[in-house]
Formats: structure tokens, C-alpha cells, sequence
């Protein structure tokens, strides 16, 4: 089993669990059993993966970072009356995402250059989003989307010289979509579970080590569990 799928299944377990939690009384409010109405703050982590894919006019490589995540989050909900919630939210996460891979042919990939491999890794990311869901007293499923920003470097190793030809830091900004359900465990505690995905696009740049025309292409993969405080 590898670690997405050990990480999905924590987490499928770790949501379904929260539904579970101790209540330290009764939430109220004036739509049903709970008023999500409020603004809130909460902490979040979870495990990241990725598609990261280097070409130029001859070479590719896909590193494809992964790893953990963690951070916080802010933001406000307003409840209809027909049990409707808008909100909006901001978050950032610092990143442990890391990965590497050979140089190879883009005429066939299945040959690789002999000791020469790209690094990458994601330092942080962050994401302001709009949020709309539908109450179920203390339940609310939600999907949310936004703009997101994000910093990573990658690298060129030649193991042989033991040298760094080519290395390149990079902000990028792109788009997000994602689901997920929170769960009022009482009338201040709110726990999460959530799905993101992201596309960075793709960044154009010259490379003079592997060709003129080179493009690193990013998109991610989040699991993510928070728990928040409603004010």
C-alpha cells in the first residue's frame, strides 16, 4: 500500500470518526438545530500529491511532489433561510511536498540520461476561496473554489560532475475547486474533512542547460482534516 493510499484511508477514518464527537451542549440558532452564521478560524493538515511534469524541445522529467501539509484557515459563513450558506475563506499551508526524477527522451521516455535527475519541492501554499453549502443542522457539505498561490523550486543534479547546472524558484498562481463536509461538534468546535484539487498552469521560461523552450507544468492533489473555533 503506498502512502496516498494509507494517508486516504486515515483520513476517510479520522472524518467518519469526527461525526462521533463529544457534544458539550446543544448548538442553536434560528435555521434548525445549529446557525452556521459567524466568522471561524481552525487548523488544518493533510497529505499532498502532485503531477509535475519538466519538458523542453528534447528532454522530460516528472517529479511529482508529495508529502504532508499544515496550516490554518479564516473565514466567514452566512446562512440563509432556506439552509443555504455562502461563506468565503483564506488559508495557507506550509509544505513538506518533495520529489525527483531522471532526465529522459521525450521521443521515448523509457531512455533516461545516465546520472541526471530533476528535484522539486513546494515550500507553502495558500488559497482564498468561495464556499457554498447546505445546512443539515450540524452537518454541512460544502464545495469551494478559488485562486491559489503557491512557491516551489526545482533543480538539474548531474550526479557525474556533481554539479548544479540549471535551478529555478518559482510563485505561481492558479485555480482550485474542491468538497468537503463539517460537523458542529458542539456550538464553538467545527471539524472538517476535505477534498482539493489545484492547477498552476504551466511556467514558460528559457533553459539553457536543456533547451530554449522549456515548461514546468504543476497540478495537486489535497486531503485535508481541520478542526475551528466559530466566533
Amino acid at each position: 500500500m503506498n502512502k496516498v493510499q494509507t494517508t486516504l484511508l486515515a483520513f476517510v477514518a479520522i472524518a467518519a470518526g469526527s461525526a462521533s464527537a463529544v457534544r458539550a451542549g446543544e448548538p442553536h440558532g434560528p435555521y434548525g438545530t445549529f446557525d452556521w452564521t459567524g466568522a471561524y478560524a481552525g487548523l488544518q493538515a493533510g497529505y499532498s500529491w502532485s503531477s509535475a511534469r519538466y519538458s523542453d524541445d528534447t528532454y522530460l522529467s516528472e517529479a511529482n511532489p508529495e508529502g504532508f501539509i499544515g496550516g490554518g484557515y479564516i473565514g466567514y459563513n452566512y446562512q440563509l433561510p432556506s439552509r443555504l450558506v455562502l461563506g468565503i475563506e483564506a488559508d495557507i499551508v506550509g509544505s513538506g511536498m518533495d520529489g525527483s526524477d531522471g532526465q529522459r527522451y521525450l521521443d521515448d521516455p523509457s531512455v533516461s540520461i545516465a546520472g541526471v535527475e530533476l528535484e522539486m519541492e513546494t515550500r507553502w501554499s495558500a488559497a482564498v476561496r468561495g464556499r457554498i453549502g447546505y445546512a443539515y443542522g450540524r452537518y454541512l457539505p460544502y464545495i469551494a473554489g478559488g485562486v491559489s498561490f503557491t512557491d516551489y523550486e526545482f533543480r538539474w543534479i548531474d550526479h557525474v560532475n556533481a554539479t548544479v547546472p540549471f535551478k529555478r524558484e518559482q510563485s505561481r498562481t492558479g485555480w482550485n475547486i474542491g468538497t468537503g463536509v463539517e460537523y458542529a461538534a458542539n456550538d464553538w468546535v467545527i471539524v472538517r474533512a476535505e477534498y482539493r484539487y489545484t492547477d498552476f498552469g504551466t511556467d514558460h521560461f528559457p533553459n539553457d542547460f536543456a533547451g530554449p523552450y522549456s515548461k514546468m507544468e504543476l497540478q495537486t492533489h489535497d486531503l485535508r482534516l481541520g478542526v475551528g473555533v466559530k466566533f
